[in-house]
């Protein structure tokens, strides 16, 4: 991950999904679109249904490999995901306090990360008060075929499966 990876990591982790929701009819053709697409790839084995975004809140990606492969509600995932962009509220203290944590561990040389791309951001975007989503590095992208979309735990559990352990 690099550090446009970590801010797109942050700034899911703060906003949820609301950015992806404007026409929940779309928002749904496009899921199953991606879904029908990832039927020609298969899922890693060490790649997770739920990865916890941030110990903040109760938001997390589900990744579609495995989704399809368990054989979860598709209308379920959809109405958790239009629920958790009505219900996800916009916290940018949240986003700043979780983007000085990456920054103090970045220095601390707990990870690496480019100090160009740092500075790009930080300048650029983050010094006048702006923040937006943004996509994967070509990297992550290479490395790890991302597929996923953006929900809250406890709506997963609700819409998509009665017996998610």
């Amino acid at each position: 991950m690099g550090a446009f990876d970590c801010y797109k990591l942050i700034y899911q982790g703060t906003f949820g999904v609301e950015h992806f929701v404007v026409d929940s009819t779309q928002m749904a053709m496009m899921l199953r679109e991606e879904l029908k697409e990832q039927e020609k790839i298969l899922t890693a084995a060490a790649e997770p249904l739920l990865e916890q975004l941030t110990v903040a809140n109760d938001l997390v990606r589900v990744n579609l490999r495995p989704f399809r492969d368990g054989h979860y509600s598709i209308d379920g995932l959809i109405r958790a995901i239009v629920q958790t962009a009505h219900e996800t509220t916009k916290d940018t203290s949240l986003f700043f306090t979780e983007w000085n944590i990456l920054l103090q561990m970045h220095e601390e040389k707990i990870i690496s990360l480019a100090q160009s791309d740092i500075e790009t951001l930080q300048q650029a975007f983050l010094n006048q008060g702006l923040i937006f989503p943004v996509h994967h590095s070509y990297e992550y992208q290479e490395a790890n075929i991302p597929s996923y979309r953006i929900v809250k735990r406890s709506l997963f559990e609700k819409y998509c499966t009665q017996n998610f352990k």
